[in-house]
């Protein structure tokens, strides 16, 4: 089977081709020049539609963009429902500062199948993000693609390690066409996660839990702590979502009409089916969750971060199984 070529629009040993709205060559990829100038002055949107067409131009370099939701905060908030569209200062500062962003020497590196490749995850209380970037031999690292994802939520409520975990599993599955039949590094900076990857899965954890962890399972991945600070690109990412970037599929099914309660220093569990009368709400027990001295400050720990050692006395229960601890419709 052949195919032909018109040598009148073929050009052969080209340093560098534009295509498809990118400059590319040997040393990576690049947003073309006069794009970047047309984005740079365009004048302050009078109207939704407008104000829509300019980001949706620049969503189509957000791969150079490192802090664009962040900076265009303001912006989307006018396309929300029931909000005016009122172009303030705020406005027009996000407007110009999301402008500076982009820079038309803004590159990627291309992507190498015969370099080591790593991903770098981290998650924040409003979203996860993630970055691919190929290993060179001296040891550095370039990045090739930027993803994230916002959490709904529900989502938002889940406990630090589910979070960490939830950036891991978001990371591979949207990056499976780069690492798919591929050894790869899988950086993060919640150690609970590496050891859980490593060594041993709880005794007690949500079913999405394991699910995610199947889903990991079927990759080459070495998982690596890797300090925050050295984190740095992933950990932006997760803590950038746009506001409206909600996510349209949960990671975990609901369970509802479950009450686990204390009767006379006994546990007891109380499941109560679709039409049964419940006689405390999930919003009632959301409601005094956190006055309760013992559970509030599980509660706390399991919202904001546990402690790096063991408390002791009763709380060290809740410490040992810290891992399969979370909150759902609080």
């Amino acid at each position: 089977m052949g195919f032909a070529l018109n040598l009148a629009k073929s050009r052969f040993g080209e340093r560098e081709i534009r295509y498809l709205g990118f400059r590319v060559s040997g040393g990576g990829i690049s947003p073309l020049p006069e794009r970047v100038e047309a984005l740079h002055n365009a004048p302050p949107p009078t109207n939704v539609t407008e104000l829509k067409s300019f980001l949706g131009h620049l969503t189509f370099y957000d791969r150079f963009c490192k802090n664009r939701a962040s900076v265009a905060a303001p912006l989307y908030e006018l396309l929300k429902k029931q909000v005016p569209f009122v172009w303030g200062e705020a406005q027009e500062r996000a407007f110009q500062e999301t402008k500076d962003l982009l820079c038309s020497e803004a590159v990627l590196a291309h992507y190498s199948l015969d370099l080591p490749i790593a991903i770098s995850c981290d998650s924040s209380l409003v979203g996860c993000g993630a970055v691919l970037c190929n290993i060179y031999p001296d040891g550095s690292m370039r990045p090739v693609m930027y993803v994230s994802k916002a959490f709904s939520d529900s989502q938002r409520k889940w406990s630090v390690f589910e979070r960490e975990f939830a950036a891991c599993v978001f990371a591979v599955t949207r990056l499976h066409e780069f690492i798919a039949g591929r050894s790869f590094i899988l950086f993060t900076d919640h150690k609970p996660v590496v050891q859980f990857l490593k060594k041993r899965t709880p005794e007690i954890t949500t079913p999405w839990v394991l699910r995610g962890l199947l889903v990991l399972g079927s990759y080459a991945c070495t998982p690596v702590y890797r300090s925050g600070a050295q984190n740095a690109d992933a950990d932006n990412l997760s803590r950038l979502i746009p506001a409206e970037n909600k996510p349209t599929e949960p990671f975990f099914a609901e369970v509802v009409s479950v009450l686990y309660l204390t009767i006379n220093d006994e546990p007891v569990l109380a499941v109560f089916g679709e039409n049964s009368p419940v006689p405390l709400t999930a919003k009632e027990v959301a409601s005094l969750t956190p006055t309760d001295p013992e559970i509030g400050q599980v509660y706390t720990w399991a919202l904001s971060g546990w402690p790096t050692s063991d408390p002791g006395g009763v709380l060290s229960h809740y410490y040992r199984r810290r891992e399969a601890i979370s909150i759902r419709q609080g």
